[in-house]
């Protein structure tokens, strides 16, 4: 079950690319890849997808709720949840804005990457822009083309992206870092 609201400007994108079966049987995947430039009524709940969501919070808030837990995303925050579950998310109440970027990821280093960030818990992550969005760039500029050497090199962004978060949450980031 998915609902949603698309409260969004014009220049919000996503991308839509499944998994081919190779891709299926690597540690890292991802299956799309989007930056919401979100207003104040962004709203989606769901029920039932088949991987993991990563955001990152570029500007403004938003809320994210699954399992009784509710956490609040700012500027510079990312946080990794499963979406097997049901959840809902969407800009907070009383923001006129999340600008996000996200991305659905999947695969058993994720997971095990998804556990070291505290899953089941919600665990914002305060983390740098300079240290993800290279990854998300390279899930914009390849996610659609499918071959070989895309797929691996989409793994190898969703990696790093991993690992970047992983190592954020082990120090504090400073407002001059994001």
């Amino acid at each position: 079950m998915l609902t949603y609201t698309m409260d969004e400007e014009e220049r919000s994108r996503w991308i839509i690319a499944p998994p081919s079966v190779r891709a299926l049987a690597q540690p890292y995947l991802c299956s799309e890849v989007g930056d919401f430039y979100a207003r104040s009524q962004f709203a989606a709940a769901r029920s039932d997808k088949n991987s993991f969501i990563v955001f990152y919070t570029l500007a403004g808030c938003g809320v994210v709720e699954q399992g009784g837990q509710k956490v609040m995303l700012t500027r510079g925050q990312a946080l990794i949840m499963d979406c097997r579950s049901p959840q809902s998310y969407g800009t907070a109440p009383g923001h006129d804005h999340w600008y996000h970027l996200w991305t659905h990821v999947d695969g058993g280093g994720v997971s095990i990457a998804a556990q070291e960030l505290g899953y089941p818990r919600l665990v914002p992550v305060p983390v740098a822009l300079s240290r993800v969005k290279p990854y998300f760039d390279v899930l914009f500029d390849l996610l659609e083309t499918e071959d070989i050497e895309n797929a691996e090199r989409c793994g190898l962004a969703v990696h790093g992206l991993m690992c970047e978060l992983i190592c954020a949450s082990h120090h504090t980031v400073t407002d001059s870092e994001t």
